[in-house]
């Protein structure tokens, strides 16, 4: 419920804060018991925190007047099945930095000053991985700024936000891995986007915004196998409640090629309510 109500609040999404409470304990499964708790303390925890700081979607409005084209299921194909594949690279490049801290010599502040040192250095070559982000999303769901950027730096920055999430925090750096998971999903939304619009082929939206937002919810819904959740979630974040429908099945698809892994994203969520009985 502290999770849920947590997120839920700082990303301004209470509805979906509370159906995570619900499905973050299990890879497998919902617990049902926390769904209604989940909606009295992150519907609290988000009327505190937004009497303070104001009730605005966190990234704005991202998709206006959309409408569902079935001409677009080829790509929301596509995108559910890059964005599984961005989401495992996350975990396990994550967890493999992890395992590889562990086995280094040096302290709590030696391991996290190297992998700072190491994250300035990339900056160097991708500032866009630095801070939080979120307004370099911002910027990607716009046509006029998204084309502004080198498709390089488009194509390369989810996997430079990967690596550098790994070595800030992977080394014991504090911080969370929801947020550059949103990240990393919207410019692979982004990436597909540009690349799309390369190819004139049919189906393509008028602007990168629904790629961004349907990416945002595939790769960290299916990773941390709470779909329904960050689905919701990140509608509510981006105001993007109309691609839902699509959303649907690039979500769907990610998490069906995920949940035939053993990764996730919450390395102790337990697999299902019968696993607890069993303890």
């Amino acid at each position: 419920l502290g999770i849920g109500s947590g997120i839920g609040a700082i990303f301004g999404a209470p509805l979906g804060g509370a159906v995570l409470a619900a499905s973050i304990v299990y890879r497998e499964d919902f617990d049902y018991r926390a769904l209604v708790p989940g909606f009295i303390t992150s519907g609290t925890a988000y009327a505190v925190y937004g009497s303070i700081l104001g009730f605005q979607p966190l990234f704005g409005t991202v998709v206006t007047g959309y409408v569902f084209d079935p001409a677009q299921l080829g790509w929301f194909v596509l995108i559910g099945i890059v964005s599984a594949a961005i989401g495992y690279a996350y975990a396990r490049v994550f967890y493999g930095t992890v395992a590889l801290t562990g086995r280094l010599p040096g302290g709590i502040v030696v391991k996290p000053a190297l992998g700072g040192l190491a994250v300035g250095l990339l900056a160097l070559v991708v500032p866009q991985i630095l801070g939080s982000g979120y307004g370099w999303v911002q910027l990607a769901a716009a046509e006029a700024t998204l084309s502004a950027f080198p498709l390089w730096i488009v194509l390369v920055l989810p996997l430079a936000k990967i690596l550098a999430t790994s070595l800030s925090i992977g080394t014991g750096g504090s911080g969370g891995i929801f947020g550059p998971g949103i990240v990393i999903g919207a410019f692979v939304g982004a990436a597909i986007w540009r690349l799309a619009e390369l190819t004139g082929l049919p189906g393509i939206p008028d602007g990168p915004g629904v790629f961004v937002v349907v990416a945002m919810m595939a790769c960290f819904g299916s990773v941390a196998h709470a779909p329904l959740a960050v689905m919701i979630m990140v509608a509510e974040m981006t105001n993007s409640f109309a691609v839902l429908p699509g959303a649907m099945i690039t979500v769907g698809i990610a998490y069906l090629l995920i949940s035939r892994t053993p990764v996730s994203i919450y390395r102790a969520q337990r697999l299902n309510r019968l696993s607890d009985s069993a303890i």
